[in-house]
């Protein structure tokens, strides 16, 4: 009883800022929510999920497939910072020396259908997305990617031997790239408005607060003029301008 005794006691002493003090800890609720929504509506680390990769050769065939068998055309909202591989002359080569050349890590055959096409890389994790992403999205933007796991096969030579390729790949369109910024600033656009809105109806509790507000600017102006003239003031002021100049 005494600790509540005396906490119901300080609650009351801090009349003033009561609406601040009940604003932080909604902002801080919603902090929670935010990262909350984030954990259950996204797999925020595509990484654990592309370590589950794996890679069999047998005779003539190669597989590349996920261990967990219920991902298989399966949808999964990833995020996390993007990385733009775009499938050009630049980056495969020209069709005549890229074509039918397979690529592990990409888990595919390249072929002409793939210069139309852009490979992103997400915080680890490969992702075919089937259109141009140049000019849309830039690299190292925060983005979530609604990726669907899908089963190709192809086929490739190695060693004067045809291989048959059946590989697993996450694959997206274009529009399901989003920023994930946009669900950022409006977890941040509330918690900005009810900060405000708790020091508004704090500084109103205020008494005197437009008197209190010149006194303490009175204060400022005169410590700032004073500091100027401090000799430690005076030697920072040179080492930052020798600093800047040379």
């Amino acid at each position: 009883m005494k600790f509540k005794d005396k906490a119901i006691k300080q609650w009351k002493l801090n009349h003033t800022w009561q609406p601040l003090l009940i604003a932080v800890s909604v902002i801080l609720i919603i902090a929670i929510s935010h990262k909350v929504y984030w954990e259950i509506t996204t797999e925020t680390d595509p990484l654990s999920v592309w370590n589950d990769r794996k890679i069999t050769e047998q005779d003539n065939k190669t597989t590349i497939y996920y261990s967990n068998e219920n991902l298989l055309n399966e949808t999964v909202i990833f995020k996390g910072v993007l990385e733009i591989f775009p499938y050009t002359n630049d980056s495969i080569g020209s069709l005549e020396k890229s074509n039918g050349n397979f690529d592990e890590i990409d888990g595919l055959v390249y072929s002409e259908d793939s210069y139309s096409k852009s490979m992103i890389n997400l915080n680890g994790m490969r992702i075919l997305v089937n259109g141009s992403l140049d000019g849309k999205f830039y690299e190292n933007e925060v983005v979530t990617v609604k990726a669907t796991l899908v089963e190709r096969n192809f086929n490739y030579e190695r060693n004067n031997a045809d291989i048959d390729l059946k590989s697993q790949i996450w694959e997206a369109e274009i529009d399901d790239i989003t920023m994930a910024g946009e669900k950022d600033y409006y977890f941040f656009g509330i918690e900005t408005i009810v900060f405000a809105l708790g020091l508004y109806f704090s500084l109103k509790r205020v008494s005197n607060l437009k008197e209190q507000m010149k006194f303490a600017r009175h204060i400022a102006l005169f410590e700032f003029k004073r500091g100027l003239k401090a000799p430690r003031m005076i030697v920072l002021g040179l080492i930052f301008f020798v600093f800047i100049v040379f």
